[in-house]
């Protein structure tokens, strides 16, 4: 290979350099440019709340800075790609093309590269992330560079593209969310055998993660050996076996070594995965790496020995994407296209003949090429003269194309120019007036008066609307403390704790009401936590009318405190005779609720339930209650109850006596349906009785203190489920009253413009009303910003050729 190619691949690297150094300046200016925008929109926005004047502010705001400054930011990242390309000191000849091409075979036999590094097969897998393969002199080994995936960057770049093209739903938020949880189903009415291939290839990234996860844990860039090359480029072994799984989480890899052709110079070639070997993503990474790290493409094709066709959708389709890559030079005249001989003894057979005959019929398919060549890509020397072609063509076109490729650029940047030139223009003269405009007192006072009423009346409706309902806010703090009162550590937890408090207190009685005193305590703190709640609701209303006085109303110049702060301030600070005006904001401000006023009243009356002395402990049944439940059933005229309760000294004996007499009632069929119910459900009663009284001391004792202590929460929760409205109609009877005393009391609107026309307070609240010179100067300002703007935007800054 001729030596001169290198040398002129060195002048073209060398002749890219002034144009690279020309296009970061440009980047610089464009920079530049951008930031001064940035400045002026803030001005903007800064001061046209200020300006009180329709007019100007109509002017200003058409002024469009936000499209002009979203355009730089386009263009930069374009002109950053220019810079990065112009600078690079390589040629980069990229080939694509379907899978089983040869396109591996080719670049193994252009470097002098192996399967381990370059991987190639025949079978479903072969390579899976790009590798860029750069020719370095005298490089004493082959290296490695590995560029990985974090688990943000693969869920965002990879993982999103399957869920949306296959519609599976939203992206899950965090990597591990996707690893960790069931892929969603592919829908049903997905049945083509593509998109069911690329789910299969999705469910990859979640089987195998245990097989790359360790890549997370090392350096987003790092070098490999030559050995190692293949664990991260490739799908398989060199056995055809599917073993690696780094390439799930690997943006590319780049690899240095020295090339065959040790005088082809400054070049590298980038090896792109066969479309439809890496599923969704591939084209769009394919048009992103021409647009960005190739010189040159190079299409391979190898016609099919038994028969085959230009293929409108594959390899068409594959040309119109490819000219997606720089979409302003046509493909034409940066690609080559290579149709791959084999050899009549090789494995595929001889497909001479369906090369001639691809390259007879590709006149008939729009695809346009700057040179076509039949090759055997597998022999050195064919390879070599390819590679001599390329390198010919592009010593010879590359300055032209590079020419035509910054000056598409060139001429948008100075499209934009001219663009912002004419807004700037606007810019310009839209203060000029603005100095010399005097506003008076009573239209200010007019707006605001407008903007007082129509801010505080919907507010005050809106308020009204909401007073019958819940304060969810303060729903959930009672479902708290009713949460922990069920929790109460004081509550004994078993009959053997019961038994060692008794014995410690000297009998059950004692203990019952030492528990008693103490969980009535802990239930009375356990309410305290509601202490200042409603006021907190009450006061995020304050804040919220603060905050409209402050913003909306646009007070918020008279002082830098805000929300209640504001409005005590205000109380503070209205003058005394102001009288109606001070009272609506002393009123606001003062505006508080107690703990005890609302709530204690309430609870306190059921806690006071958990008193021995008004809940005292039985532990036997009792008889004389028992036997006005039996005079209540049995007819005093036929039985003498007194007689009866005489003969029986237990519970046993007088539900032993009742069964008998029941069960002959029953059978002889003389008893009533209503003393039948009322006598069985007496039996179930003393039954009861009879188990309870059967159970230890201790057991009823646990199960009395339980009853009691539930009873009386379930009486709490009740009576303050009834005040969650409570917050929202004090809420409202506090706003009624504010609104009333400043917008509605008698000539409280002569009080406002007695506050307002105070000239402090009207230079706070106007900032047009403070001197003519505070306009002076931001006129000033505003011009210069605009001066500096058109100064960097003269049309030289941005050109570069």
């Amino acid at each position: 290979m001729a030596t001169d190619i290198s040398l002129k691949i060195q002048s073209i690297i060398e002749k890219r350099q002034p144009l690279a150094k020309r296009v970061e300046k440009v980047e610089t200016h464009l920079t530049s440019l951008q930031q001064y925008i940035q400045r002026l929109i803030k001005e903007r926005n800064n001061f046209i709340p200020q300006l009180n004047d329709s007019q100007t502010s109509e002017i200003l705001q058409g002024i469009n800075l936000p499209q002009i400054e979203q355009e730089i930011t386009t263009n930069l990242t374009i002109i950053s790609k220019l810079k990065a390309r112009f600078y690079r000191q390589t040629l980069n000849i990229g080939v694509v093309g379907k899978p089983r091409q040869g396109k591996s075979k080719f670049l193994q036999t252009l470097t002098g590269l192996t399967r381990h590094e370059i991987p190639d097969g025949s079978g479903q897998h072969c390579t899976g992330v790009m590798s860029i393969i750069y020719h370095q002199l005298q490089a004493q080994s082959t290296t490695g560079k590995v560029y990985s995936h974090s688990q943000k960057s693969l869920l965002e770049e990879v993982i999103k593209l399957y869920y949306e093209d296959l519609s599976l739903g939203t992206t899950p938020q965090k990597f591990d969310d996707f690893i960790n949880r069931g892929l969603p189903a592919l829908p049903s009415n997905i049945t083509n055998k593509v998109d069911q291939a690329k789910y299969e290839y999705l469910k990859r990234y979640k089987e195998h993660y245990p097989q790359y996860k360790d890549l997370f844990n090392l350096k987003p860039i790092f070098p490999i050996t030559q050995e190692k090359i293949r664990e991260y480029v490739a799908q398989d072994d060199v056995d055809g076996k599917q073993v690696y799984y780094n390439y799930l989480a690997v943006k590319k890899v780049e690899i240095k070594s020295q090339f065959p052709h040790s005088d082809i110079g400054q070049i590298a070639v980038v090896d792109l995965p066969g479309l439809g070997d890496t599923g969704v993503g591939d084209v769009e990474r394919m048009i992103k790496v021409l647009s960005q790290d190739v010189d040159f493409v190079l299409f391979m094709r190898k016609p099919n020995p038994g028969g085959d066709y230009w293929d409108k959708d594959s390899d068409v389709g594959l040309y119109d994407k490819a000219q997606k890559g720089i979409p302003t030079i046509p493909l034409s005249r940066w690609s080559f296209l290579i149709l791959n001989k084999t050899a009549p003894d090789s494995e595929q057979g001889d497909n001479s003949k369906n090369c001639h005959g691809f390259l007879d019929e590709l006149p008939n398919t729009r695809m346009e090429f700057a040179d076509c060549i039949i090759a055997d890509c597998a022999n050195t020397k064919e390879t070599a003269n390819v590679l001599e072609k390329i390198l010919q063509y592009l010593t010879e076109n590359i300055t032209e194309l590079d020419h035509k490729y910054a000056l598409t650029f060139e001429n948008k940047l100075i499209k934009l120019s001219k663009n912002l030139q004419a807004e700037l223009e606007k810019a310009s003269s839209a203060l000029q007036q603005y100095a010399g405009d005097k506003r008076l007192f009573q239209k200010s006072f007019k707006q605001f008066w407008d903007k007082l009423t129509n801010t505080l009346q919907p507010y005050l409706e809106t308020i009204e609307l909401a007073s019958n309902q819940t304060d969810e806010t303060f729903q959930e703090e009672v479902n708290k403390v009713i949460e922990n009162c069920q929790k109460l550590s004081s509550i004994p937890k078993s009959v053997e704790q019961i038994k060692k408090d008794s014995n410690i207190s000297g009998s059950y009685t004692e203990a019952y009401s030492r528990y008693l005193h103490i969980i009535r305590t802990d239930l009375s703190k356990q309410f305290l936590f509601l202490d200042g709640k409603i006021q907190d609701s009450l006061d995020a209303v304050k804040s919220e009318i603060g905050r409209l006085l402050t913003d909306k109303v646009q007070l918020g110049g008279l002082t830098d405190l805000r929300e209640i702060e504001f409005l005590k301030w205000m109380a503070e600070h209205i003058p005394g005779d102001l009288i109606n005006l001070k009272l609506g904001f002393d009123t606001i401000s003062d505006f508080n609720v107690s703990y005890a006023g609302i709530i204690q009243r309430q609870v306190r009356q059921h806690i006071n339930q958990l008193n021995p002395d008004k809940k005292t402990l039985s532990l036997t049944p009792d008889l004389e209650k028992l036997r006005s439940e039996i005079e209540e059933i049995l007819d005093p005229e036929k039985y003498n109850i007194n007689k009866i309760m005489a003969q029986f000294q237990t519970i046993e004996q007088i539900k032993d006596w009742w069964e008998t007499r029941l069960s002959n009632l029953l059978k002889s069929g003389n008893i009533s349906d209503d003393e039948k119910i009322k006598s069985e459900l007496l039996l179930e009663k003393m039954e009861k009785e009879i188990s309870t009284k059967n159970a230890e001391s201790s057991e009823k004792v646990l199960i009395e203190i339980q009853k009691i202590h539930q009873r009386v929460i379930d009486l709490c929760k009740s009576d303050l489920d009834k005040l969650l409205s409570e917050p929202k109609q004090l809420a409202y009877a506090m706003v009624a009253e504010f609104v009333d005393r400043i917008l509605r009391a008698e000539d409280i609107k002569d009080d406002w413009e007695i506050f307002l026309d105070d000239e402090q307070v009207r230079q706070k609240v106007w900032p047009e009303f403070k001197t003519m010179a505070n306009r002076i100067k931001i006129q000033r300002n505003w011009q210069s910003l605009v001066e500096q703007i058109m100064d960097i935007n003269r049309l030289e800054n941005m050109s570069f050729l």
